[in-house]
């Protein structure tokens, strides 16, 4: 390296271990400071609570019907909501199981947890693998949103479901498998 560069990259290696720390020290004092939040704080909760638009308290579907199938318990009404028929969903404890989807089976025959496998499955020969669609969920089933945690949900509903059979499935997509299916009139 020439020596006239080598002092270049000295002085300015000295510059910037002067100058960054000083820089770095001075936008942590200047930045603006956020709010903290704690227990004693109700009133800037609620602000908080209110800012985000978060519902304050808990409400309950009263008059609705309780569907439940093994652990999973859920409060379902069908209603209308500005004009538009909505089926509100509540569960009475949160679901313990990842990304769950509901959807919507017309008729009577609804898609069952897939059955266990046999303990010694028979060797299969190589082959290629299989594109077909693995998924358990019908084709036509409607996708009416996801469910989470223990607060009333509203799904707005298409114009023709109201007033058909069929099944209500709770369908994990983390887990790839039906939690529950619940035959439901609408």
């Amino acid at each position: 390296m020439i020596l006239s560069r080598r002092k270049t990259h000295f002085y300015a290696s000295i510059a910037l271990a002067v100058t960054l720390p000083i820089v770095f020290f001075a936008g942590l004092f200047w930045r603006p400071g956020t709010p903290i939040v704690d227990g004693t704080a109700n009133q800037s909760l609620e602000e908080l609570f209110a800012i985000a638009q978060f519902p304050t308290t808990t409400s309950t579907l009263d008059n609705a019907d309780i569907l439940s199938e093994g652990a999973i318990q859920l409060r379902a009404i069908a209603t209308e909501a500005n004009g538009q028929p909505v089926l509100e969903l509540q569960p009475v404890t949160a679901i313990q199981a990842a990304d769950i989807l509901v959807y919507w089976q017309p008729g009577s025959a609804a898609t069952e947890p897939a059955p266990e496998p046999a303990t010694e499955p028979a060797p299969e020969p190589a082959r290629e693998p299989a594109t077909e669609n693995t998924n358990p969920i019908s084709e036509t089933a409607v996708l009416l949103g996801q469910l989470a945690g223990d607060r009333p949900r509203r799904f707005p509903l298409p114009a023709n479901l109201p007033g058909q059979t069929g099944s209500l499935i709770l369908y994990s997509n983390g887990q790839n498998a039906v939690l529950a299916t619940f035959p439901l009139d609408l």
